[in-house]
């Protein structure tokens, strides 16, 4: 008992520059002079025999869960809640091919934005994922094009014949005067459709699949 209260001692000693208080309590238990917090060369006996010692009681009260609760209201401070951001479908107002391929180049260059900025990963994914679902929308979309632009299997060739020279003199003035290819384009994907059809009513090989060059 009398080499572990000295051990104490010397414990408090060495504690007293950084928890002041809590040496003082050990010091206070030991019932140890109030000038033994030196630290000398020697390490000597501080309580001599037959010292007695004060009422020993807990260093440290025990925190309870309820003390715990309390601590995190009061220190745990307002989280930043990041921003949601919409993984849905598209916008309902975007209804052509025009719009939809304004809409996805915006979106690429949000994207691009962002990952040049620094952002991180949970930041751009979920642009990304809104990218990669309207690029799928606008292939469905151009698709549809095609479907509605072609006409009946049963439809009179020369009357095929005509349109698809008026189709063809639409897309030429189109390119002509300069339009963008996300307003030719369309034009240019029902002129196939047309010519496609015409080929199934003739029985001749579809003109809009190339052909590989034999070496």
């Amino acid at each position: 008992v009398g080499v572990s209260c000295n051990i104490a001692c010397l414990l408090a000693i060495l504690l007293k520059p950084y928890m002041p208080q809590t040496a003082d309590v050990v010091a206070g238990q030991v019932n140890a002079p109030k000038d033994m917090f030196v630290l000398t060369e020697h390490v000597y006996q501080i309580l001599p025999p037959g010292h007695h010692i004060g009422k020993p009681v807990p260093l440290f009260a025990k925190i309870e869960l309820s003390t715990v609760d309390k601590l995190k209201q009061r220190f745990a401070g307002r989280q930043q809640t990041p921003p949601t951001v919409k993984t849905s479908s598209v916008d309902p107002a975007i209804d052509s091919v025009d719009k939809m391929e304004t809409a996805v180049k915006k979106q690429a260059d949000l994207v691009r934005t962002m990952k040049e900025g620094g952002a991180s990963k949970d930041q751009w994914q979920p642009h990304v994922t809104v990218l990669l679902d309207m690029k799928k929308q606008l292939e469905a979309m151009k698709q549809l094009t095609l479907k509605e632009a072609a006409p009946s299997p049963s439809g009179n060739i020369p009357a095929l014949e005509e349109e698809i020279t008026s189709q063809g003199e639409k897309v030429r003035l189109l390119k002509q005067g300069g339009k963008p290819k996300s307003e030719w384009q369309p034009e240019v994907d029902k002129l196939l459709a047309l010519k496609k059809t015409l080929a199934q009513l003739k029985g001749e090989p579809d003109p809009t699949i190339k052909k590989k060059n034999k070496k």
